[in-house]
């Protein structure tokens, strides 16, 4: 929901008039029209943009032999677009995961991006991870993640920290009944909608 208020100020006191509080009143009525055909109009937009998206990634995946660079051009077409970091997890024939590819580059040299998605080294289960994710097969939607939240690992404190607040979905990538591995969305957490990446 979006609130606003249009305000006219006199340097001198005035004491108005019922004509022109009308005025002032079909003004405020205007402009409210106006705001909310232009925020349809971004939404309209940003829908059009989402659907070429998809489109564009399916068709890249239907004609490509190619997996590792199909995964590749879907991690960087999904950036900005839909989040400011993409990464995509394979399961590797030993049951590991292997970050197979990214978009928005990781925060640091040393792979931050995968450091802030991998489990614990302790290896336990209360905390995000790809790995969990890849295991449950429940998607996870984090609204609100900062350097407070890094966790037990100091790898993810770490990369909570240089990536600073950030807003996350992690969803499981799954293909007749088989799990492949998971697909992350990472959003500077600078009060964009989390929903416009769910809504994909």
């Amino acid at each position: 929901e979006m609130r606003a208020c249009i305000c006219f100020y006199f340097r001198t006191a005035r004491r108005f008039g019922s004509v022109e509080l009308e005025s002032v009143s079909g003004l405020g009525r205007l402009a409210s029209a106006v705001i909310a055909t232009a925020f349809l109009y971004d939404d309209q937009r940003r829908r059009r943009l989402e659907s070429e998206f998809v489109a564009d990634i399916g068709a890249s995946l239907a004609r490509s032999r190619d997996l590792r660079n199909s995964l590749l051009r879907l991690a960087v077409l999904a950036v900005p677009l839909l989040a400011d970091w993409c990464a995509v997890h394979l399961l590797r024939e030993d049951g590991q995961l292997e970050l197979a590819a990214a978009g928005g580059g990781a925060p640091d040299a040393d792979g931050g991006l995968d450091e802030l998605l991998r489990a614990p080294g302790d290896g336990a289960d209360d905390e995000f991870s790809v790995e969990r994710v890849m295991r449950t097969g429940a998607s996870v939607v984090l609204a609100r993640l900062t350097p407070g939240d890094g966790g037990r690992s100091e790898a993810r404190r770490r990369a909570v920290t240089l990536m600073g607040d950030v807003s996350l979905v992690c969803v499981p990538l799954v293909a007749h009944g088989r799990a492949l591995g998971t697909l992350t969305f990472i959003r500077k957490a600078d009060g964009r909608r989390t929903r416009d990446t769910l809504d994909l």
